[in-house]
């Protein structure tokens, strides 16, 4: 991917942007920078580069990227970095395999904080204009606290080699699971006043979903979107057990009971509820699963399940199933 300028790098073909006008870039109206990152779920990598955009397809990735010499880029893998003039250099180690939806290309002036107590490289990155609203280390306190909780309940150590959460604007979700990169909406979780423990319970909740898809979603991934609910129930389930378990806060469940499932409730009493698992016909529809069955009463259940057999059973039959389809991709048991 080469980038002279801006504009000739979306004439080479462009990520994904969350923004009305695809095939431009993201720029700041506080300063006029200039960011762009992509979003690939569930089938627009093929957009950046030919692939058959599906997640029981996995690949490894190389990147090589030229890039303004002031600009950040960030993908799955830690780059070397050469300069040449006005323009830098990004070549990105090879990748381990994963689907293509959770491919990562990001890049833009980008204001950066170093974790310097991590054991897993850690970063933190958001525009210029938003960079005095970072709490770098509260959300670095809580991403340490996710690892060394899922470390242990799952027996798998976080296989990625570095940690990478990137606050952007213009973003319609709340974060997407990106391998190593995690994308996450700037007006959702940067504060400019000082935010109210619901707000910071609800941060360091996303923070703990989105590390728990690296496991499950990006190790062991969904052979088809029909299993999007397991995906996506799991990773809301494990959030809050996590933040119970692994972080000072012990009232977690109690804010799953009162929003999480009360989304749940709301949602099937619609005329569109579903089954918590139901037929994908096609990619495009994927979209219609997003909602509060998917995440909300597929992690009830799951809640339940682990009461019915036993927290220590269910942990163990977790880290199993993740153990045998490592790299893979799989159906629901």
């Amino acid at each position: 991917i080469g980038c002279q300028r801006p504009s000739r790098f979306w004439g080479l073909g462009c990520p994904k942007i969350y923004h009305e006008a695809e095939d431009t870039l993201v720029v700041d109206p506080v300063d006029n920078r200039e960011y762009f990152f992509s979003h690939f779920e569930p089938f627009w990598a093929n957009r950046l580069f030919p692939c058959f955009d599906q997640p029981d397809l996995k690949a490894s990735f190389s990147v090589t990227v030229e890039a303004p010499d002031d600009w950040q880029i960030i993908s799955n893998t830690l780059a070397t970095k050469t300069g040449n003039g006005d323009l830098s250099r990004h070549e990105f180690a090879r990748s381990r395999r994963f689907s293509t939806y959770l491919f990562a290309l990001v890049g833009g002036p980008f204001a950066v904080f170093e974790d310097r107590r991590a054991r897993i490289p850690s970063r933190l990155f958001s525009t210029q204009s938003m960079s005095a609203y970072v709490d770098a280390e509260n959300i670095f306190e809580v991403t340490r606290q996710g690892f060394d909780f899922y470390g242990k309940y799952f027996g798998i150590p976080y296989p990625f080699g570095k940690y990478d959460q990137i606050f952007v604007p213009h973003f319609n979700a709340g974060a997407m699971e990106n391998v190593a990169a995690v994308v996450i909406k700037e007006d959702a979780y940067l504060y400019r006043e000082t935010p109210l423990p619901s707000r910071m319970q609800k941060r360091a909740n996303t923070i703990l979903h989105e590390m728990a898809h690296m496991w499950f979603g990006d190790i062991v991934t969904m052979r088809w979107w029909n299993d999007l609910w397991l995906n996506e129930s799991f990773a809301t389930f494990m959030s809050y057990l996590a933040q119970v378990e692994g972080t000072p806060d012990k009232h977690a469940w109690q804010q799953f009971s009162s929003s999480m499932k009360n989304w749940a409730y709301w949602q099937d009493q619609l005329p569109t509820t579903h089954p918590i698992e139901t037929r994908v016909e096609d990619t495009l529809s994927t979209f219609d699963n997003f909602d509060g069955i998917t995440y909300g009463k597929g992690a009830s259940v799951l809640k339940q399940l682990a009461f019915y057999v036993g927290s220590e059973a269910f942990r163990k039959g977790v880290s199993s199933y993740l153990k045998k389809h490592a790299w893979k991709v799989t159906t629901h048991p």
